[in-house]
C-alpha cells in the first residue's frame, strides 16, 4: 500500500483559507453582476466613449461594492480567517456571535453609568459570595482620579463587564494599600512615593453570560492601553491566586512587600496576589500582547474581531475621553 504523504497542519489551514476567498469573490462578482449586468465592462471599460447601459455612478457604485467585500477579507496573525457577519461563510456558529462596544469614561463625569456598574458589580461578586471589598467601601464614583472601562451589548446597551483604574494621589489610597496595610505597613511610602503615575486596576466584572469571551483579557489590555493617556507609569493588581497566571501572560510581576507577596482578600477565604507592571516598558509582556496595547494606544478608536472559546465577538473599541 502506498504511503500518502499529509500536508502540514498549516498549509492546510492556508489552502483552506485560499478556498473561502475564492469563492467569497465569486459569489461577490455574481452578486454585482447580476446587479449591474457585465462584471468586465464594469471594471475595465475599454474606453471612455464605450457605449454602457449603465451610467457612470453605477460603475462607480459597484466596484465600491466590491472594493468592500474584499476589504471583509481580513487575516490575524496565525492567519485564520476574520469575517464581517453581513458577508460571512454559513460556517460561523452564530448563537455564538456577539457585538459589543468597549468605552472609557473619566468617571466623575458619568455618575448614572457608574451607578449602572457598580450595581452590575456587586451582584457579580454576591454571586460569588463576596459581600464587600476595599474598591467598594468608599464612593469611587465621586472620584476625580477614577476611570471606568465599560463593555456594553452593541445593539442594547446591556452593561457586560468593566475595569476600573483608579490613580494614587496623598488623599488617595489604593485598593491594595487598605487591603494589606494592617499586616504591611510599608505598602503605604512604597505606593505613594509615586503619586499621580501610579494606579490599581480594580473593580473588575464580567457577567457570567458573557464569561467565555475573553472580556477579562481584554480588558487589561485596554487598561493597560489607557495608561498612557492618563499619564500613569505603574500599575498595580490585586488578583485571585487562580487568576494569576492570566496577569502574569500580560507581563505583570509579583509585588514582594517584605516577605510576602500572597494575602487574604477580600476575605480569608482568598488568596491574592500583590503585583505590578511598567506601563512605558511593558518588559515581561509578550509581543502579541504589546502590540496590541501600543495598536489601541495609537489608535483608541477602531473595530476588531476576537475570538475565544469558540465565541467570535466584534468590538468596537473608544478609548480615548
Amino acid at each position: 500500500m502506498e504511503n500518502s504523504t499529509k500536508k502540514p497542519k498549516t498549509t492546510r489551514k492556508r489552502d483552506k483559507v485560499k478556498e473561502v476567498v475564492k469563492e467569497t469573490l465569486h459569489k461577490a462578482k455574481e452578486n454585482v453582476v447580476s446587479q449591474f449586468g457585465n462584471f468586465s465592462q464594469l471594471i475595465e471599460p475599454k474606453n471612455e466613449t464605450t457605449d454602457l447601459d449603465l451610467p457612470t455612478t453605477q460603475i462607480e457604485e459597484s466596484t465600491s461594492i466590491i472594493g468592500k467585500i474584499v476589504s471583509k477579507i481580513v487575516y490575524n496573525s496565525k492567519e485564520r480567517l476574520l469575517y464581517d457577519p453581513f458577508f460571512s461563510q454559513p460556517k460561523v456558529n452564530w448563537d455564538r456571535y456577539t457585538h459589543l462596544k468597549i468605552t472609557a469614561y473619566k468617571t466623575i463625569y458619568h455618575q448614572s453609568k457608574a451607578w449602572i456598574y457598580h450595581a452590575n458589580y456587586v451582584k457579580v461578586l454576591s454571586e460569588f459570595g463576596v459581600d464587600m471589598v476595599g474598591s467598594i467601601k468608599n464612593q469611587w464614583w465621586n472620584n476625580n482620579l477614577d476611570y471606568m472601562i465599560v463593555v456594553e451589548d452593541y445593539y442594547t446597551g446591556e452593561m457586560s463587564a468593566g475595569i476600573r483604574i483608579l490613580i494614587a494621589d496623598e488623599n488617595t489610597p489604593l485598593p491594595m494599600e487598605e487591603a494589606i496595610k494592617s499586616q504591611n505597613p510599608d505598602i503605604i511610602p512604597r505606593i505613594h512615593r509615586f503619586d499621580n503615575v501610579i494606579g490599581e486596576v480594580c473593580g473588575m466584572w464580567v457577567k457570567k453570560k458573557f464569561s467565555e469571551r475573553g472580556l477579562a483579557h481584554i480588558l487589561n489590555v485596554c487598561a493597560l492601553s489607557m495608561a498612557e493617556r492618563i499619564r500613569v507609569k505603574y500599575l498595580l493588581a490585586m488578583p485571585p491566586k487562580h487568576t494569576v497566571k492570566h496577569f502574569e501572560s500580560l507581563g505583570y510581576t509579583r509585588v514582594r512587600i517584605g516577605n510576602n507577596a500572597e494575602y487574604e482578600y477580600p476575605d480569608p477565604r482568598y488568596i491574592s496576589t500583590a503585583m505590578e507592571i511598567n506601563c512605558e516598558i511593558l518588559q515581561d509582556t509578550p509581543m502579541v500582547v504589546r502590540d496590541k496595547i501600543l495598536s489601541l494606544r495609537v489608535n483608541p478608536q477602531q473595530q476588531l474581531i476576537e475570538e475565544s472559546n469558540g465565541y467570535v465577538t466584534k468590538i468596537d473599541y473608544s478609548l480615548s475621553f
